[in-house]
């Protein structure tokens, strides 16, 4: 599942906040916190958080898909996995790999049904069915709270100009999910090409759009994949 990098590092700095929050709410039914306990626990958890990063090292779970890895990268260390680790002290194991979107929304059902075990973080935009489920569940908290701490300036501003985009994770005006928002605003403007064929082709990184123009052509017309053409007559 493709996904914007900003918007991933926020949902990310997001589940830091839930982790902080419950770790500043745990307590004991025979001994009820105080508001001086309370507040001792929230600056502990908060000093254990230095420049947007976990000193020690927290892991949480979540889904991923079935990947093909190269370089020596597996499904534990890879370079988004690194990636989190190194910026923001947050292990991520994924607890499931579903095939494919099918099976990814068979095995949250089941487990939303069952009792299984469900991952702390929890891709999902394309069902609104599965989506109320998940909210009805209240397995997830809201994060209206969160949101406002935490969301970029940016991000707010697009909210703001955008409200329907809540509508889909929103229950009894509390706000359950992030939406993503590289397709409403156009702003994904991340664009992959694929090196190898760059390299057959001998081309360069493009700098200007007539370099680009002329990967394109190139990508087009002198087949870098190496596959045959055919061509179908009527």
């Amino acid at each position: 599942m493709k996904r914007n990098q900003s918007w991933f590092k926020l949902l990310l700095i997001s589940v830091l906040s839930v982790s902080l929050l419950a770790a500043c709410g745990q307590g004991t039914a025979e001994e009820p916190e105080t508001p001086q306990q309370s507040e001792e626990q929230a600056k502990s958890a908060e000093q254990a958080v230095k420049d947007g990063k976990y000193e020690a090292p927290i892991e949480i779970t979540s889904v991923g898909r079935q990947r093909k890895y190269t370089n020596g990268d597996t499904k534990e260390n890879n370079v988004h996995s690194r990636w989190a680790e190194e910026k923001l002290g947050i292990k991520i194991k994924n607890i499931w790999e579903p095939a494919n979107t099918d099976q990814y929304k068979q095995k949250l059902q089941l487990a939303l049904s069952s009792g299984e075990e469900i991952p702390d973080f929890v891709p999902y935009y394309d069902d609104p069915v599965v989506i109320g489920q998940l909210i009805d569940s209240e397995e997830f908290m809201a994060i209206d709270e969160l949101f406002e701490k935490y969301a970029s300036p940016i991000y707010k501003e697009h909210a703001k100009k955008h409200p329907e985009i809540w509508y889909p994770y929103a229950k009894d005006g509390k706000k359950y999910a992030l939406p993503i928002l590289e397709n409403l605003d156009n702003d994904n403007t991340v664009l992959w090409l694929r090196e190898d064929w760059m390299k057959k082709l001998n081309l360069s990184a493009p700098k200007t759009i007539a370099d680009l123009e002329n990967i394109m052509e190139q990508f087009k017309n002198n087949n870098p994949d190496g596959y045959p053409r055919t061509r179908c007559s009527l």
